[in-house]
């Protein structure tokens, strides 16, 4: 049990960078007068995303073990990464803000 209370904080050295990241790219993004209604947009689809992750990975686990389910989580928190970086590289930067980046 003590093993599984260890490697159970491994997957928060990948979330709490990823959470900064999150937050602070879509409150860079966001124009002034949105940051909070982008900050609640990102929740709601991280609970979102969350939900159909739970869903997903149970539905894998019963049928695959829940060793596959990790195996699955993983490629996925390998591949999240790289769409969000496409995703920021192809976002247009406001305007108001090509100053601030420059």
């Amino acid at each position: 049990m003590s093993v599984l209370i260890g490697a159970a904080a491994i997957p928060g050295l990948a979330l709490g960078p990823t959470f900064v990241a999150l937050h602070s790219t879509a409150g860079g993004l966001a124009p002034p007068d949105m940051a909070a209604e982008t900050q609640s947009w990102i929740g709601a689809f991280m609970a979102l995303g969350g939900s159909a992750g739970t869903t997903v990975s149970g539905l894998v686990a019963q049928k695959s073990g829940p060793g596959t389910a990790l195996a699955l989580a993983s490629i996925a928190m390998a591949v999240g990464p790289g769409l969000a970086r496409v995703a920021i590289v192809r976002e247009p930067v406001p305007a108001d803000q090509a100053e601030l980046q420059a």
